[in-house]
């Protein structure tokens, strides 16, 4: 991978990582201060929202750390 490539990745990682630290606090205030959502009508929907928010970024990051260390898209995608 160039260093275009590193970077852009980076940053794409970067972002995933933003996203889960965002869901990660909000989840914390749906579970750990219920009385600061109390008027929130769905309560479960959301946390599910997050719940996925947080399994896909995690999902990502873990690729795009595979792809890292392969060093090319294609051998993290090459059929075994």
């Amino acid at each position: 991978m160039n260093v275009l490539g590193r970077k852009l990745i980076n940053s794409v990682e970067l972002t995933y990582i933003g996203k889960m630290a965002e869901a990660k606090a909000n989840l914390a205030v749906f579970l750990e201060s219920p009385v600061g959502v109390g008027e929130h009508s769905l309560i479960t929907e959301e946390i599910k929202t997050l719940l996925l928010t947080l399994a896909e970024a995690k999902d990502v990051i873990q690729v795009i750390g595979e792809i890292k260390a392969n060093g090319k898209v294609d051998k993290f995608f090459k059929e075994e």
